[in-house]
């Protein structure tokens, strides 16, 4: 039998020693490289997570501190809610002093109201745009009003510095007293939450919150509601970029989509009727529904208040 030279046995072994050695370190990288990954992953999630909670808690304290506000103006004697002028004028500075107050509302169960928006998310400024026939731009505010010479009419106007109606835009039917605002806090003698619903000039969702109170003769009802639009919600969700091919999206523990950062609509649009909304899985959109669908993945959900 032929001997093998010792010094290649040497070899060999070294170099098995070698490929073992290299191919352990490799996969160590490997293994490393997908925790970090993991981890990064996670740290990035973990981030648009705190900043969509941040975001949400903002917006939403905003309209508790302004109807608040409301209220101890009206028991203080300083907001004449009698006046829709004296109405007005608070209102319109309310509104310009936070950019998170969206629509701001006073109505009476007479069918007063007056209330002021402002136009914030593409969505909104471009139906608004149609419904116009109006070149607007993001923040600008608008002033709604019906009033007991034209009841049933909300009549939209553009406004000047001081805040008043300057120029029609539109001008559509609307009993003040028939819109989920104010039929959700008709009865409430506490700030309440109203599910989600549909606006009527625009179709899109929002939600509010609103209280009743009465006049100081205590003969004449008023319903305070600040309301905010979800399509908002999304525009501030598509500005989180933490990821080309990402998505962010906020649902209800029903698993309807609220907002979306793809812009999206999270409901389905159908003429003459209000929108229908939508689950996760009933998205369009595939990387949504795959989300919704994987219940291994650890996706953080945060309810509106209700």
């Amino acid at each position: 039998m032929r001997q093998i030279p010792l010094k290649l046995v040497l070899i060999i072994r070294f170099v098995l020693q070698v490929v073992g050695a290299v191919g352990l370190v490799g996969y160590l990288s490997y293994r490393s490289g997908q925790n970090a990954v993991k981890n990064l992953a996670h740290q990035v999630m973990n981030q648009a997570n705190d900043r969509i909670r941040d975001r949400l808690d903002l917006v939403l304290q905003e309209q508790q501190k302004a109807l608040a506000f409301n209220i101890q103006s009206i028991e203080q004697g300083i907001l004449k809610i009698n006046k829709p002028e004296t109405i007005r004028q608070h209102l319109w500075q309310q509104i310009n002093s936070s950019l998170f107050l969206v629509n701001s509302f006073i109505a009476n169960d007479q069918g007063e109201e007056v209330y002021y928006l402002r136009f914030f998310s593409p969505e909104v400024i471009k139906q608004a745009e149609k419904l116009t026939g109006e070149t607007l731009q993001p923040g600008m505010i608008a002033l709604g009003t019906v009033t007991l010479s034209h009841p049933n009419q909300r009549v939209y106007s553009l406004v000047d510095r001081q805040g008043r109606a300057r120029k029609t835009i539109y001008t559509m039917p609307v009993d003040p007293r028939t819109t989920p605002w104010y039929l959700s806090a008709k009865n409430k003698t506490q700030p309440s939450w109203s599910p989600i619903f549909p606006y009527r000039a625009i179709p899109t969702l929002g939600i509010s919150m609103g209280i009743s109170v009465y006049n100081t003769e205590k003969k004449q009802r008023f319903i305070l509601a600040n309301s905010v639009a979800l399509a908002d919600l999304g525009t501030f969700l598509k500005q989180l970029y933490f990821s080309p091919s990402g998505q962010a999206f906020i649902l209800e523990p029903s698993g309807n989509l609220v907002a979306i950062s793809t812009l999206k609509l999270p409901f389905i649009r159908q003429p003459l009727k209000p929108p229908t909304r939508l689950a996760a899985t009933q998205s369009q959109d595939l990387v949504t529904q795959a989300i919704a669908f994987d219940s291994n993945c650890s996706v953080k959900m945060r309810s509106l208040p209700r």
